[in-house]
């Protein structure tokens, strides 16, 4: 006979086992989540040093992202006033609008392909206003960003200031 600890007797027949191996074996699982939790109950301070940590690297990732997120959209919205204040048709002035808008993305965005955008559009309402040498001004600012699209605008801008003014 075997004797459980609980106090049930069990029976043995010969060469057949009535207690599983597994149950013998503790579970994977609950050895090392009691490691675990000795060791936090061993080490608080410690536990509380990586805990802060993860605490601060993510108040600084999500910080991060919100202030991108931000001037992000202040450039949307900038870029939405500039766009809106030119003029739908050639004949139409108004491209004086355009200027401020376009001076303040550059100051609040320095060389980020927003200002650069805004250095463009600076360039061909300059351009439009026979401002020959501020238009090639904002259009070398535009090229100095890297984008190879807006630099051939860019150039092409530059090179219709120059031969508008006849310095071609």
């Amino acid at each position: 006979f075997f004797r459980r600890p609980c106090g049930q007797v069990i029976r043995m027949r010969k060469g057949k086992i009535t207690v599983r191996r597994e149950l013998r074996q503790p579970d994977e699982f609950v050895k090392f989540s009691s490691r675990a939790l000795a060791y936090v109950k061993q080490h608080p301070w410690h536990m509380a040093a990586v805990a802060g940590l993860f605490a601060v690297v993510f108040v600084g990732v999500t910080g991060g992202r919100a202030y991108i997120d931000h001037r992000g959209r202040q450039a949307a919205l900038l870029l939405t006033d500039m766009v809106s204040a030119a003029p739908a048709e050639a004949g139409n002035g108004g491209w004086e609008r355009v200027l401020p808008p376009a001076a303040e993305l550059r100051e609040r965005f320095g060389s980020t392909a927003p200002a650069a955008l805004g250095a463009y559009v600076e360039g061909v309402a300059r351009l439009r206003l026979k401002q020959y040498a501020d238009a090639r001004h904002a259009f070398t600012l535009a090229m100095d960003t890297g984008d190879a699209f807006l630099s051939g605008l860019s150039r092409v801008g530059m090179a219709t200031a120059s031969f508008e003014e006849g310095a071609w």
